[in-house]
């Protein structure tokens, strides 16, 4: 016995008006979208959702488009690291801010779009594979900059995210490499973070890490709790610092469950000699 599944896509064309060409657009995109759904399904075309997506189409043309015209548009913003022991309690202004470090931040502007972050332009550049260059011009540029800032700050050290998708599209091994060699920067002053985005092989992320660690660079977890959260890689891998993610603190913020949880997640790396990070800590308590 033969089983088969049908996907199918429905544009009621008496509501529609336009020509063939278009209808026949809005039907391939009902049925991927149809599909995407987990298959067996009807989708109806819905309008709001194809203008979105036609939307998505045009913004991955101009991120294709940029990257062909050497970058234009990209942008790396830089956000402080200061050492906490150092700020003032006493009064309403930072007094003796030290700052130690920068994470770098990626943005995107155009006169179509403005300036995009990003949470805006990641997911598109990993879908479209955008990702592989783009990812080694980012390793290129904040590597420069940081090797900039070492002349003022011998020790000032620059956190870069990585992409799940950069191991799958591109030998990120190689690409931090070049970015080295042609920055001149000391590995020891970067930290590379890894996020949650994806599935990574776990065998695979093991090698790639000891070859980070052979080159003296420290790699972190980002967002721990908000994808592919896996206590065993996290325990068995060689991560420096667990970062975890700002919705864990909003949670501890909704009730003593919650906090007692994270609290004991904290100890418990703390315990196996990791480094702790909690994003979005705002008040003392």
């Amino acid at each position: 016995t033969a089983v088969f599944t049908i996907s199918s896509g429905v544009v009621a064309f008496v509501n529609e008006s336009g020509e063939l060409k278009e209808l026949l657009k809005k039907a391939d995109f009902s049925l991927s979208m149809g599909k995407r759904s987990g298959k067996n399904n009807l989708y109806l075309f819905n309008s709001i959702e194809y203008t979105k997506h036609i939307n998505k189409l045009y913004l991955r043309e101009k991120l294709r488009d940029s990257v062909k015209e050497n970058f234009k548009g990209f942008e790396m913003y830089y956000q402080p690291v200061v050492d906490a022991s150092k700020l003032s309690s006493c009064s309403n202004k930072v007094d003796g801010v030290k700052v130690i470090g920068a994470e770098a931040l990626l943005r995107w502007s155009c006169p179509e779009f403005g300036l995009l972050g990003a949470d805006q332009i990641v997911p598109i550049l990993e879908e479209s594979g955008l990702i592989a260059p783009v990812g080694r011009w980012i390793l290129i540029k904040t590597f420069t900059q940081c090797k900039m800032w070492n002349e003022y700050n011998k020790r000032f050290h620059m956190s870069v995210n990585l992409s799940y998708m950069q191991f799958e599209r591109s030998d990120i091994v190689l690409d931090v490499q070049m970015a080295l060699e042609k920055s001149g920067v000391n590995p020891e002053n970067v930290i590379l973070e890894i996020t949650e985005s994806g599935y990574i092989d776990h065998v695979e992320l093991q090698k790639i890490l000891d070859e980070f660690h052979a080159m003296k660079i420290r790699v972190d977890i980002d967002d721990f709790g908000t994808g592919y959260s896996n206590l065993t890689n996290v325990v068995t891998l060689p991560f420096s610092t667990v970062k975890m993610d700002r919705s864990l603190v909003l949670m501890m913020e909704k009730n003593s469950r919650s906090c007692r949880l994270i609290k004991n997640l904290v100890s418990t790396f703390k315990d196996s000699n990791f480094s702790v990070l909690v994003e979005g800590v705002e008040t003392e308590n």
